[in-house]
């Protein structure tokens, strides 16, 4: 495993939404920083933080709009009102857009920064005002935080979806030392981007260009949606760039599930093992469940499991 340097094609969670020419990576913390994503928690602790903010955020609301009610009552009531109604309004459209972090214009600024000091100077209004200011800060930080692990809920998500990353894994927990990765675009169908372009190095295309490649995978083609006949057709594609190329290997799998008995049925979709095809093809099987994999970062893999089996020459 450790001379091998493979060539992982399919999809990422991170990187540029458009296919890539291939990556060459040289560690699991480095295809981490690169392609997938790192997190504090796990996805159930994650979940449960998530659930805790979102009730946090609806009670830090609630509390904000009634200080800022009760700021605007006592600010623009009484013998000798500190601000008008059009004084506070803006001074609260402000405020919020910064809590918020979004833009406002210089003269909206300056009226709020206006109106903020006739309150700072108005001594019945100090307490009040800072209560409010104190409470919008705190619900903009849960909202920030609320946010960032909203981002990471949606990777996890997406972690487990695809196949690639526990692939770049199983690579480097086996000894392996370096390989090489192509994302493909994920909102297109993957037949149609295994190809790739040659001008823009993508794909098989792609692979071409890089000599050191001694296997090819796509570990993604078995995804939810792909029938048999389209992966047969994948997988065609991929053996068919190996005997172009004659200085590589394609990794095929059959479909999820399959036992011992369906193999040869899968086989026959397959180039027989007399044809030119055969030497340059491995069957990837069987598909086993291994629970808790140890050595996984945090946030590295959203699955509870990763994929192993043995090579065998057809």
């Amino acid at each position: 495993m450790g001379t091998s340097t493979p060539a992982f094609l399919g999809y990422t969670v991170r990187g540029p939404q458009t296919p890539t020419p291939p990556v060459r990576i040289n560690s699991w913390s480095e295809f981490v920083d690169t392609f997938h994503f790192r997190s504090p928690m796990g996805a159930e602790e994650l979940g449960r933080e998530l659930d805790r903010l979102s009730g946090a955020v609806a009670e830090g609301t609630a509390e904000l709009e009634r200080l800022e009610a009760d700021l605007e009552e006592k600010a623009t009531t009484g013998d000798t009102p500190v601000l008008t109604q059009e004084e506070i309004t803006v001074l609260a459209r402000v405020q919020a857009a910064d809590w918020a972090g979004d833009a406002v214009s210089g003269e909206e600024r300056q009226a709020a920064e206006a109106a903020a000091e006739k309150v700072t100077e108005a001594e019945e209004l100090a307490g009040p005002y800072g209560l409010w200011i104190a409470a919008g800060n705190e619900l903009a930080s849960l909202k920030r935080r609320e946010g960032e692990l909203t981002v990471l809920a949606g990777y996890f998500e997406q972690s487990g979806k695809i196949q690639l990353p526990e692939a770049v894994y199983g690579f480097f927990a086996n000894g392996g030392t370096s390989c090489y990765v192509l994302r493909l675009d994920p909102d297109k169908p993957l037949a149609g981007e295994v190809d790739g372009n040659a001008d823009q190095r993508t794909g098989l295309a792609g692979l071409k260009t890089v000599p050191d490649v001694t296997m090819v995978a796509v570990p993604d083609v078995w995804r939810e949606d792909m029938t048999p006949e389209t992966a047969a057709a994948i997988m065609g594609k991929v053996v068919g760039h190996c005997v172009t190329m004659r200085n590589r290997l394609a990794l095929l799998e059959p479909p999820p599930g399959t036992a011992p008995a369906g193999v040869p049925q899968f086989l026959e979709k397959l180039a027989g093992p007399d044809g030119d095809d055969a030497a340059f093809t491995a069957l990837y099987y069987p598909w086993v469940n291994v629970p808790g994999v140890d050595g996984i970062p945090r946030g590295c893999a959203a699955r509870s499991y990763a994929r192993r089996g043995f090579l065998c020459d057809l």
